[in-house]
């Protein structure tokens, strides 16, 4: 079993990693675009260096099953979160998608408008 989610996991990362190219510049305005995609970019990359270091050393204490149902459970929260969080943008234009006001619900605040209106 744990195979099985291992090659499921190997599967799905490598659609994963390309998105964060594409997907992160179809959604925020131009205006932040640079801004935006480099603190998500910088992030990824604090998480990548964190997971490199933690996996050795869950491997030794914990063991290889219960490390890849942590792995599982990590990847099965990001896509909970991306899948409420994250603005649809099939068959929309470049335009349309960069547009705050396509933003879901969990963004929706005044302070958020209030911040994005201060910069254009």
């Amino acid at each position: 079993m744990i195979l099985v989610f291992f090659g499921a996991y190997a599967l799905f990362i490598g659609g994963a990693q390309v998105l964060t190219l594409v997907y992160p510049n179809e959604i925020f305005p131009t205006e932040i675009r640079a801004g935006a995609v480099g603190f998500g970019t910088s992030v990824s990359r604090i998480g990548a260096a964190v997971g490199t270091w933690l996996v050795p050393v869950a491997l030794q204490n914990l063991g290889i099953d219960v490390t890849m149902y942590i792995a599982a459970a990590i990847t099965l929260v990001g896509l909970i979160v991306s899948w409420l969080m994250a603005p649809e943008t099939n068959q929309m234009d470049l335009n349309d998608a960069a547009s705050l006001d396509n933003l879901p619900p969990a963004f929706e605040s005044d302070n958020v408008q209030t911040v994005m209106d201060e910069r254009t």
